[in-house]
């Protein structure tokens, strides 16, 4: 039986996805706490898109720092600096190489996928939570391919929660593949599945658990920037 404990979340996650067993719920539950204690964390990260279309996959990488509950910054410092911040009254994009910005209201969907980290708390909110399993598929390209087009998940390591989320409203997305570090509650991969078949893997790694100034939130296009203003 599902001890008392458990909270309503993580009984409502049992409801929805009955492929989860009890050590997963009672793991997933324990992470959700542990999240919901984050005040602000500054992690850094390793970005591959892949194109469908063309085939290629290309790399990234850079910062995210955030304070709950929807400040963000997502900054890629190489190979080209773009950056993705929210302050809670605004959202900016910024290309450093094509010299324009775009200012959008603060509950635009850009970057969507980063409410995985910072709802973990609310996961079954917003998608359908099944454990990551194997693909199934053992022929000799499918085990060598790159992981960012690769349904196979990492292997498995110890106090690491592998699940595969399935958005129940994004018209975009397929899928998402999940690692969580139960220890730290975050998101350590992420692997997201778009219907036309792009992909994009994130990992992060080295994250700081801190107090973040608002000010990092904010942004001032530089000058000779172009502005677009949605």
């Amino acid at each position: 039986m599902i001890k008392n404990k458990l909270s309503v979340l993580a009984i409502s996650i049992l409801c929805s996805s009955v492929s989860l067993g009890q050590d997963i719920l009672k793991s997933l539950n324990d992470v959700q706490k542990i999240a919901r204690k984050h005040t602000g964390l500054e992690i850094q990260f390793k970005q591959e898109i892949y194109t469908s279309t063309r085939g290629k996959v290309t790399k990234s990488d850079g910062t995210l720092v955030f304070s709950p509950p929807k400040l963000f910054r997502w900054e890629v410092i190489a190979p080209h600096k773009e950056i993705y911040t929210n302050n809670g009254k605004e959202f900016w994009k910024y290309s450093e190489v094509m010299r324009h910005a775009q200012k959008l209201p603060s509950n635009s969907l850009e970057l969507d996928f980063l409410n995985i980290i910072f709802n973990l708390g609310h996961l079954s909110d917003h998608y359908g939570i099944e454990v990551w399993k194997p693909a199934g598929v053992a022929d000799d390209k499918a085990k060598n391919a790159d992981a960012v087009v690769s349904d196979n998940p990492p292997p498995a390591i110890p106090g690491h929660l592998l699940l595969k989320l399935i958005p129940k409203k994004a018209e975009n997305q397929q899928n998402i593949f999940a690692v969580i570090n139960e220890k730290q509650g975050i998101v350590e991969e992420m692997r997201i599945v778009f219907k036309n078949g792009n992909r994009t893997r994130i990992s992060f790694e080295n994250m700081k658990s801190a107090k973040i100034d608002p000010v990092v939130f904010s942004f001032v296009p530089p000058q000779g920037t172009a502005v677009d203003k949605m």
